[in-house]
């Protein structure tokens, strides 16, 4: 269900300028395309999209979707059976909240903006369902930095073990693969501005409470090897 909602907002987003899948696919499909050691990509059960506050106000993917047989399920969420739907637009002054663009409502999200104005890593993916039919389609995501700076963003807006798991697993990713491969790399320059600066802070507060955070127990990431990649790659603020 998954995969056939990130096939759906492909499709409904495809030839639309500032546009990224995000999320739980995004961090998955990174670590799917810069696999790293043993590290498995974790599930989600939902298709996350960024889109600009330009592309929001035509309303094009929430008609797209519309025809597609999606129904609104409050704010910028839209279902279809068992599938679903997020949309989100930037947030300009670094804090999660609603945001109404051409008469609907988004969640307002920090870090996206550099995600969207960045170049976008296009992952071409073919999924093979149960029932042995396949599908293939390209999927832009953010950079792995910027994909960092997301997720480190979300841990400012709530707790919980996923995030950490992708944080761990995106760090691995840059500190497997470099800088290069990986779309840049520029929170471990100084000084730190804006989203960046505002990752980096929240970054090592993540790594000095490591050791006691039931959270990594939970997500099941090594304390000591995250706080590691976090004081090698980022700058400390």
């Amino acid at each position: 269900m998954a995969f056939e909602s990130l096939a759906d907002v492909v499709r409904a987003t495809e030839g639309l300028p500032e546009v990224r899948i995000v999320g739980g696919h995004m961090a998955g499909l990174l670590l799917a395309a810069f696999p790293v050691g043993d590290l498995v990509p974790r599930r989600t059960n939902d298709a996350d999209a960024g889109i600009s506050t330009e592309v929001a106000g035509t309303q094009v993917v929430h008609d797209r979707l519309i025809a597609n047989d999606y129904e609104p399920e409050g704010g910028n969420r839209l279902v279809k059976g068992d599938r679903a739907i997020d949309l989100l637009v930037p947030s300009l002054d670094g804090h999660f909240h609603p945001l109404t663009v051409g008469g609907r409502a988004y969640d307002a999200t920090p870090g996206l903006a550099l995600a969207l104005t960045g170049e976008p890593i296009v992952i071409d993916v073919t999924v093979a369902y149960l029932d042995e039919h396949e599908d293939r389609f390209d999927v832009p995501v953010p950079s792995v930095e910027a994909a960092v700076i997301l997720k480190a963003s979300a841990t400012t807006s709530r707790s919980a073990a996923k995030d950490i798991t992708d944080l761990f697993h995106l760090l691995s990713i840059r500190n497997d693969f470099g800088d290069t491969e990986t779309g840049g790399w520029q929170l471990d320059q100084t000084p730190l501005i804006g989203s960046r600066r505002d990752a980096a802070r929240t970054l090592h507060l993540i790594a000095d409470r490591a050791r006691k955070s039931p959270l990594f127990t939970e997500a099941e990431v090594p304390p000591a090897a995250f706080t590691a990649l976090v004081r090698e790659y980022v700058t400390a603020p």
